[in-house]
C-alpha cells in the first residue's frame, strides 16, 4: 500500500506541474512566430510525457480497483459473521 501511495504522490505531483506548464501556454501566448513555434514545442514536449505516463496511469488504476474490489469482498465477509 505504501508503494501504491507513493506512485499516487509522484503521479499527481507530475499532473499539477504539467498543468501549470499547459496554463501558461494561454498567459505567454503571442502573436510572434517565435513564441509560438516555441509553444508548439513545449506541447509537443507535454504531449510526448502524457503518452510515456499513460502505463504508470493504467498501473496505478488497477492497482486501486485491486483495492477497492478487496475492500467491497472484506466488507462482505464482515457482514456475514456479524449476521
Amino acid at each position: 500500500m505504501r508503494s501504491f501511495d507513493r506512485d499516487i504522490v509522484a503521479f499527481e505531483h507530475w499532473m499539477h506541474r504539467t498543468a501549470d506548464t499547459v496554463s501558461g501556454f494561454s498567459q505567454d501566448a503571442g502573436r510572434e512566430i517565435g513564441v509560438l513555434k516555441k509553444q508548439a514545442d513545449q506541447l509537443e514536449t507535454v504531449n510526448g510525457e502524457i503518452a510515456a505516463r499513460k502505463d504508470e496511469m493504467n498501473k496505478i488504476n488497477l492497482v486501486g480497483q485491486e483495492f477497492i474490489n478487496n475492500a467491497k469482498v472484506n466488507i462482505n465477509y464482515t457482514f456475514c459473521f456479524v449476521s
